[in-house]
């Protein structure tokens, strides 16, 4: 009788084992599947994502740009709020000095005869602040900045 159970049990055995491998054997299959599957999906996905520089110019090409007052009028808003004193929960801008004295130059800010304006081809272009921060990338400003040499303060309103 034992050795019918011993047989019986060895026969049982071998059938889970096999039952066993078979399983782990059709998962290692379903994970590779699975896989492929994944990145066959990720790279469709990062393809559509990604977007070429010429449809990513052709795009804001046809974005409706904001209007730019007038230097008169740019004067007119900036002029009473330079003498404002800097009030606690007031927001103010940094702004890099050397753009700042381009656009009083292209603006005539510093005369009161607006002739002195420089032409439209002398617009001080965008804002450029990369002077005042330790890298390109980095958000944090450099060490030592002075007013009126490194930036100019103005109002957020």
């Amino acid at each position: 009788m034992k050795e019918e159970y011993d047989a019986k049990l060895l026969t049982a055995t071998k059938e889970h084992e096999q039952q066993l491998s078979k399983t782990h054997e059709e998962c290692e299959a379903r994970v590779t599947e699975v896989m492929k599957e994944f990145k066959v999906k990720s790279s469709e996905a990062l393809e559509h994502a990604v977007v070429s520089k010429s449809e990513l110019l052709s795009s804001l090409q046809s974005l409706p740009l904001a209007r730019i007052p007038s230097y008169e009028t740019q004067k007119e808003l900036i002029r009473p709020l330079l003498p404002q004193c800097l009030k606690k929960g007031e927001k103010w801008c940094l702004v890099g000095v050397r753009w700042f004295k381009k656009w009083k130059k292209c603006t005539g800010f510093d005369s009161k005869d607006q002739d002195t304006a420089g032409p439209s081809s002398s617009h001080p272009g965008p804002i450029d602040n990369a002077s005042l921060f330790k890298s390109n990338v980095s958000e944090t400003l450099k060490d030592y900045l002075m007013e009126e040499r490194h930036y100019a303060l103005l109002p957020k309103s």
